[in-house]
């Protein structure tokens, strides 16, 4: 909240489009995460509680290699890490 705050502070048209771009690309970085959470659900490699001990247990990094590289790019992307979107987002504001 505190990065729409400060775009908002600006009172500017420029701020106004600022924050719709971070909270555009903070809900794809949300929807994709959250949608790979639910594709491994329906594939049966997460059963009932998703939790991080059992994350760790089931070692899913090599069950399913591809879902998991995207969901770290969603989660350093919500980070904002550079060079991915959720940087570029906030570099904006």
């Amino acid at each position: 909240m505190g990065f729409l705050f400060i775009g908002l502070a600006t009172a500017s048209f420029d701020g106004f489009k600022s924050v719709l771009a971070y909270l555009y690309i903070y809900m794809l970085a949300n929807v994709l995460f959250f949608g790979v959470i639910t594709l491994l659900q329906s594939k049966k490699f997460l059963v009932g509680e998703v939790t991080l001990r059992s994350l760790k247990d089931m070692a899913l990094i090599k069950k399913a290699p591809v879902e998991m590289s995207l969901a770290a790019v969603a989660l350093l992307s919500l980070g904002g890490l550079p060079p991915l979107a959720g940087f570029v987002g906030k570099y904006g504001l």
